[in-house]
Order: C-alpha cells, then sequence, then structure tokens
C-alpha cells in the first residue's frame, strides 16, 4: 500500500525528489476521479477541462471501460506477439470499420501516439526507398516527441535541442493552398509523404479549411506520395464524426492514419491504420516490432470506449 502524507505539498516535495524535472512541478497531486471531475491530495475538487490531454472521453472511472479492463485481467494480461487474442483481433476489424478502410487495409498497435507516428515515418522511408528525399508537414504541427515524430512537429523549441533527426521535413504554412500546390509543383515525385492533423491540437484547435484535405489527397495521389493523417487529438468522435476528416465535403480516404489518445479512454493504446494492400505491404515481417502494443488489456480498453461512444 502507497504511504499517504498528509497533504499534497509532501506529494510534491516527493515528486520533485524521485521524477525528472521534465515537466517541472506539478500544479495539483490528484487522488480520484469520478466523470468529469478530479479530487486532488488535500481534498480539493476541480472540474476536469484537460482531460489528460485530450484522452479521458470518458470522463474518470467510467464503469463500463473499468468493467472492460479488469475483467480482461482476470482472464489474460499480456502475451507477446508472437500470440494473437480475440481482443486484439476484434479492435483491429473495428478500426478499419470505423476508418472505413477498403479490403486489404491493415492496423498496427503501438502504446501511444507517438509510436504510432514513428511507425508511419518508417512507413515513409519504406515507400521512399531513397528515390523520394522530400517529406511534407505543416507549420504548427505537432506529431510526439520521438526522433521521428519530432522531425514532423514544427515547434524549433521541441526540436533544436535534439538536431539532427535524422528526416528532413519541409513545413508548409497552415491551410495555405497556394504553399501546398507550389510543393509539389517543381517536381513534386521527389516528395515521399505528407503528415496532417486534420485539426491541429498544438497549435490552438485549428481545423484546416473547407477543400484543402481535397486539395492535399489529389496531389498526392497524382504524384505517387503518401497522404498521412495524424487524428491522435481529433478523432474518435471529438468532431462529430469517428475521425475529422469523414466530415461530409471533406471526406477524403487517406494512405495511412494515426489514432491514440481517446482510443484507450486513459489506458495508453495507439495505432497505424493503413488504408489498401499496397501501403499495408509496406512495412514488411520484421521489419517493425512492439512489446505492448495490441497488449489485450488495452485492446480491452478500445473496445470499451468504442461501444460507450
Amino acid at each position: 500500500m502507497t504511504d499517504q502524507p498528509a497533504d499534497g505539498q509532501q506529494w510534491t516535495q516527493r515528486y520533485t525528489d524521485a521524477l525528472m524535472d521534465t515537466f517541472g512541478p506539478p500544479q495539483r497531486v490528484l487522488v480520484r476521479g469520478e466523470g468529469v471531475w478530479v479530487v486532488d491530495a488535500d481534498g480539493h475538487r476541480y472540474l476536469d477541462l484537460l482531460g489528460g490531454i485530450a484522452v479521458n472521453v470518458l470522463g474518470h472511472a467510467h464503469p463500463e471501460l473499468t468493467e472492460a479492463i479488469s475483467n480482461q485481467l482476470r482472464t489474460l494480461g499480456h502475451v507477446s506477439n508472437f500470440f494473437a487474442t480475440p481482443t486484439q483481433i476484434t479492435l483491429a476489424e473495428r478500426l478499419l470499420e470505423l476508418a472505413r478502410a477498403p479490403r486489404g487495409s491493415k492496423v498496427f498497435f503501438t502504446s501511444s501516439g507517438t509510436e504510432a507516428v514513428e511507425a508511419a515515418v518508417k512507413l515513409t522511408r519504406r515507400h521512399s526507398d531513397g528515390r523520394r528525399p522530400r517529406v511534407l508537414a505543416l507549420e504548427g504541427a505537432f506529431h510526439g516527441r520521438s526522433l521521428g515524430a519530432l522531425a514532423l512537429t514544427h515547434k524549433p523549441a521541441y526540436r533544436e535541442p535534439f538536431e539532427p533527426l535524422g528526416t528532413t521535413v519541409e513545413f508548409l504554412p497552415f491551410g495555405d493552398t497556394e504553399a501546398l500546390q507550389s510543393a509539389f509543383a517543381a517536381d513534386g515525385f521527389d516528395v515521399a509523404a505528407l503528415f496532417v492533423e486534420p485539426v491541429q491540437g498544438e497549435a490552438g484547435v485549428r481545423p484546416l479549411p473547407p477543400g484543402y484535405l481535397a486539395l492535399a489527397r489529389r496531389l498526392t495521389r497524382a504524384h505517387g506520395s503518401l497522404l498521412v493523417l495524424d487524428e491522435i487529438q481529433c478523432g474518435m468522435g471529438r468532431t462529430g464524426t469517428w475521425f475529422a476528416h469523414q466530415h461530409p465535403g471533406d471526406e477524403v480516404v487517406p494512405d495511412a492514419m494515426t489514432v491514440a489518445k481517446g482510443l484507450g479512454g486513459g489506458f495508453p493504446v495507439g495505432a497505424l491504420i493503413t488504408y489498401g494492400s499496397r501501403v499495408s505491404r509496406l512495412l514488411g515481417r520484421g521489419q517493425h516490432g512492439t512489446t505492448f502494443g495490441g497488449n489485450p488489456v488495452a485492446a480491452a480498453a478500445g473496445l470499451a470506449v468504442i461501444d460507450a461512444i
């Protein structure tokens, strides 16, 4: 049983003594949650408007989610990916259905959004095969903090301490259709991929203007480039459709999509979805891996979140 100091100040001191200062001192030490409310170590109750940074789509301690996780843990907690489980297979099938993915599409499970983006970066490398050196992303983009994902993240303060990042990325002005067309105008056949968040999160919850995704799809298809959509923050029903790129009038079929955050409702789970057999074959057997991705408990959590939504 964890020691219970008298107040949040003592917990904060123990945090300072034990954890890296990566995030700075915690604003509060939270001990309990229910629905949209959280309670700190001093007994103060708060309305949770952060939601674990776009994660807790069902709030805290949702009964269906907690029951699904508990039941799965009592049955089978973890196996390696040398084996399969019914929850893993079922969640993959549900995601392909919600993604409106055509026959031949596949799912690669991860434990986080950054890992899903990292898998997408590897997918891009395989598609490029050394002949397509250019990768495009948008100003204001946030795709994660691992080296591959960080290369796609626009904020200099995140990128510069770790450069060179191994992937050279050109950042286009956000929502600028002329800039997008110009990026493909000279020699668009050297573009390996365009990474896009349909709604940017960290930059201020900015949706792309109408028609931008459709243009991106036409240009990437015409030049044989991959269109990769990052729906880690804006997916899982947040915008009124399962994924933000599925709204009537702006709906497109990407080559790949990353999902995470809300998918697990607080339990770590992410995925890379590839559309169609051609793209799905790019990451071949043994060319990528994960220890916890597709874990039966994480898959059970994902299925519970989908059912609740």
